[in-house]
């Protein structure tokens, strides 16, 4: 594996480290999860079956995968644990980590698709950019055209779980799945 193979997949996983990180303190914890639910949730408060079924999502993610990375035990992830513990995670247990991913998209999927026609539109993954931390609408409308497998302009629950998957596994610098949260 050549150094900028590697790369790329470290580059996501800081990523998402960094939209994780609810406080931009440097760390993430279970409050952390908890804020991302929240952020996620504001433009939702009238669906709170939907907001509650995406928070049981981050915290089974935390409970059943993020505080196992936590090597030094002080209930906080540093960004090499998260990089460490994410990629052994697929290394050892691909299935677990993966599922516990598409939970949650599954979950945000559904909040987010507010016409409730099982997809998502242009305007509503812009929204999803948006409440995970302000990702300007022109990258997740570049982000949405390479999800969009089928170019039929709109994004169904299958194209979100592939792409996430490649997102957390791939290493090929041409995978869509690095589009998931726009352009890196």
């Amino acid at each position: 594996m050549t150094t900028d193979i590697a790369t790329i997949l470290t580059r996501k996983l800081r990523h998402m480290f960094d939209m994780l990180d609810a406080d931009h303190d440097g760390h993430l914890t279970a409050e952390d999860m908890t804020a991302l639910a929240d952020a996620l949730a504001v433009p939702f408060s009238a669906q709170p079956a939907k907001v509650e079924v995406l928070r049981g999502a981050l915290r089974h993610i935390w409970d059943a995968h993020l505080c196992r990375m936590d090597a030094d035990g002080d209930g906080r992830l540093e960004p090499a644990e998260y990089e460490r513990g994410v990629r052994t995670a697929i290394a050892e247990d691909s299935a677990g980590l993966v599922d516990a991913l598409n939970d949650t998209v599954v979950a945000w999927f559904a909040l987010f698709d507010t016409d409730g026609d099982g997809l998502l539109g242009v305007d509503e993954y812009i929204q999803v950019g948006q409440a995970i931390g302000g990702i300007p609408p022109q990258e997740m409308a570049m982000a949405f055209q390479r999800l969009d497998h089928d170019q039929d302009g709109r994004l169904r629950v299958e194209e979100i779980r592939a792409a996430a998957v490649e997102y957390f596994t791939s290493e090929d610098p041409d995978a869509d799945g690095n589009w998931l949260y726009g352009p890196l």
